[in-house]
């Protein structure tokens, strides 16, 4: 139902699961249907249920050490924060899950994360560091040669020049 677009459903089923990776103790599938609940809350505009699913996620992604869902958890969370204008708790959520993706060697993950720190300070009106940040994420980019995450931050980086009048 999600990938039709009829969110309301596939909550309903979202939820369903929900009850029975409890009973049966399936944190890593819990963690990923929480995960599902909160992308489609973030899509509806009800950021602080996903805010709520997200953080319910990523305590269970911690329980068993999945690090990279951690990380991909944290960046969401940076994203429904940035949303609500929440933008020191979307840095540091951003942040966070750069420092593992950094870690963990994951270079899309961490151009992406580097990337959503340059929206959040072109944001708050620090164009300059953006455009710094944006271009550490295009030289990432090109480097796994991912040309739609390029051409998009290429599309910023140009939104952030007519922002200062160049």
């Amino acid at each position: 139902y999600f990938s039709m677009g009829e969110y309301r459903k596939a909550l309903e089923y979202f939820d369903l699961s929900v009850e029975v990776y409890r009973e049966i103790h399936d944190r890593r599938r819990l963690a990923t249907e929480l995960n599902n609940i909160a992308v489609i809350s973030g899509d509806l505009g009800d950021y602080q249920t996903a805010l709520e699913n997200y953080q319910r996620a990523l305590a269970l992604h911690r329980e068993i050490g999945n690090r990279v869902q951690e990380a991909t958890t944290l960046n969401n969370i940076g994203t429904a924060y940035s949303s609500l204008a929440e933008y020191q708790k979307g840095l540091d959520a951003y942040r966070a899950a750069l420092d593992i993706h950094r870690s963990l060697d994951r270079p899309w993950d961490v151009a992406v994360n580097t990337h959503n720190i340059a929206w959040v300070y072109a944001n708050l009106g620090d164009r300059q560091h953006a455009l710094n940040l944006y271009q550490e994420a295009i030289d990432i980019f090109r480097g796994v040669k991912d040309q739609f995450s390029l051409a998009n931050t290429l599309n910023n980086v140009g939104d952030n020049h007519t922002e200062l009048g160049e």
